[in-house]
C-alpha cells in the first residue's frame, strides 16, 4: 500500500498548522488586549466623571467664596460708613461740649442741641430756632 502522506503533504500540513497555530495565538492576544481596553475604557470614564464632579464642586466651592467675599465687602462698607458717622457726631458733640465749657464766650449756657436716633441709626437734630424742621447730621 502506498502511504497518502508525502513528504510534500507532510510539509504543507505542518505549515499550514503552524499558520492556525499562530493565527489561534493573534486571536488569544486581540481579546486579551479587548478586554484590557475595555477596562481602561471604563477607568477612563470613572476619572472623567470623578474630574468632572471635582470641578464642579471646585466651581461652586468659588462661587460661595465670592460671595461671601461680597457680603463681607459690604459689612465691611457699612461698618466703616456708620463708624464715620458716628465720629462725626463725636467730634460734633465735643465742639458743643468745648462752647459751652468756654468762659470767654456769650454763650457759654448755650445747652446741647436736642436731638433723636431714626431708624437708620442717624442722629436728627432738632433746629436752633425751635421749628419744626430737622436737620440730619
Amino acid at each position: 500500500m502506498a502511504s497518502l502522506h508525502t513528504p510534500e503533504s507532510i510539509d504543507n500540513s505542518l505549515s499550514e498548522g503552524n499558520s492556525y497555530i499562530q493565527l489561534l495565538r493573534v486571536e488569544t492576544e486581540n481579546a486579551n488586549l479587548r478586554e484590557q481596553l475595555i477596562t481602561l475604557q471604563a477607568s477612563y470614564d470613572k476619572l472623567h466623571s470623578t474630574l468632572l464632579n471635582t470641578e464642579k464642586k471646585l466651581m461652586e466651592e468659588k462661587q460661595e467664596k465670592e460671595a461671601w467675599k461680597a457680603h463681607l465687602r459690604d459689612l465691611t462698607d457699612r461698618m466703616v460708613m456708620e463708624s464715620k458717622r458716628h465720629l462725626e457726631n463725636l467730634k460734633y458733640d465735643a465742639e458743643c461740649v468745648k462752647v459751652m465749657l468756654d468762659h470767654n464766650n456769650p454763650t457759654n449756657n448755650r445747652p446741647l442741641r436736642q436731638y433723636y436716633v431714626n431708624v437708620d441709626g442717624d442722629r436728627v437734630y432738632q433746629s436752633d430756632f425751635r421749628d419744626e424742621d430737622s436737620s440730619s447730621e
